[in-house]
């Protein structure tokens, strides 16, 4: 059904989940339980650089894009926060040493939007854009989501992976 939707909102002529020749198909999604106290640092998502060289079928995409749905809230916390800066060589100086993510001077000065988690609420966002997820209060936050790529300059045809 969240396929769908992708689609006909982004008026996409296709949209399935990604296939590679010798091992098949890709997870079309992933649930995330984000429990009390967890929170996701600060990070951005791009399949291309982060695979390059492997030649995987998720690499030839042309642009990424991240889908997110609310499936349960939490009592407080647990915001997406996306900041207005993309990922660039330099920002490698903010990584933390031996963790995902980033330290938080790398999106000083930048802007961000923040959304709060609603049960039925459907986020999609470009990952490459520094994002986070607060600390989750109360009840167990749950997600379900994918990634999903264009893969032809006109941007109707796209795959999906998690």
């Amino acid at each position: 059904q969240v396929y769908n939707w992708v689609k006909h909102s982004l008026r996409l002529e296709s949209l399935h989940t990604a296939r590679e020749p010798e091992l098949g198909d890709y997870a079309g999604s992933i649930v995330r339980f984000h429990a009390n106290g967890v929170a996701n640092p600060l990070h951005n998502d791009n399949i291309v650089r982060d695979a390059a060289g492997s030649g995987l079928a998720v690499t030839h995409i042309l642009h990424q894009l991240s889908c997110v749905v609310c499936l349960q809230e939490c009592h407080a916390g647990g915001e997406l926060r996306i900041f207005n800066k993309k990922w660039h060589p330099v920002d490698e100086r903010f990584k933390t040493p031996g963790e995902l993510g980033y330290q938080t001077g790398v999106i000083e000065q930048s802007e961000a939007c923040e959304f709060s988690p609603r049960s039925g609420d459907i986020y999609l966002f470009n990952p490459a854009f520094y994002h986070e997820i607060d600390r989750v209060e109360g009840d167990t936050r749950i997600t379900m989501g994918f990634f999903f790529g264009l893969t032809d300059k006109k941007m109707k045809h796209a795959i999906a992976w998690s």
